[in-house]
């Protein structure tokens, strides 16, 4: 749940005290309300580089001239995000996600992986799906432009969970996060 100070009353029936009311004076913002049922998956986040409202036509993405700041505004990565870390692993989404669904078949576990959708923490107000929930997060976070693998293995605690994808090597790139903006070029098909 994800309830706006001004939109709830709680009521609290404490023993030897009583009942106590609070209201949305005396809150200074919305409040969350989880289960604990999601604090045992395992969820792995990256970045997800992606374009919407644009053509893919033989390898090469189609717009007109005046969409190219649209465009580049799109594959280009938040400076936030390059201080993540000093090297940034690049992978095609395709072959890496057909490398993950292939371990995780090996292991007879089935993930849900999807884009994370992100929301307006001051409007939002309402309950949030349980099953949507590992996919949600505030839009100040939107510049992370997540990608998320979630996958519940039935196991409760702090352990780590590794996953065994073999030798990506040929389908991925080690490069330094701070030059990872001078990798993508826009190549243009300009639109009659």
């Amino acid at each position: 749940h994800w309830l706006q100070p001004d939109n709830i009353i709680f009521k609290i029936s404490v023993p030897a005290i009583g009942e106590i009311e609070i209201t949305g004076k005396d809150l200074a913002a919305p409040i969350s309300m989880q289960s604990a049922f999601h604090d045992n998956l395992h969820i792995f986040c990256m970045y997800a580089m992606w374009t919407d409202g644009f053509e893919l036509i033989d390898g090469k993405i189609n717009y007109a001239k005046e969409d190219s700041q649209r465009l580049k505004d799109q594959v280009q990565v938040d400076e936030r995000c390059l201080s993540f870390g000093e090297y940034a692993v690049i992978v095609p989404a395709v072959q890496f996600i057909e490398k993950v669904k292939i371990a995780l078949e090996r292991e007879k576990k089935t993930p849900i992986m999807r884009l994370v959708d992100y929301f307006d923490g001051e409007k939002f107000n309402g309950e949030i799906d349980v099953r949507e929930i590992p996919f949600k997060k505030l839009d100040k976070f939107s510049y992370q432009k997540e990608f998320r693998i979630c996958i519940d293995n039935q196991t409760k605690g702090d352990d780590p969970y590794t996953l065994s994808l073999g030798n990506i090597t040929e389908i991925s790139a080690l490069v330094k996060s701070s030059e990872i903006n001078m990798i993508f070029n826009i190549d243009a098909i300009l639109k009659d």
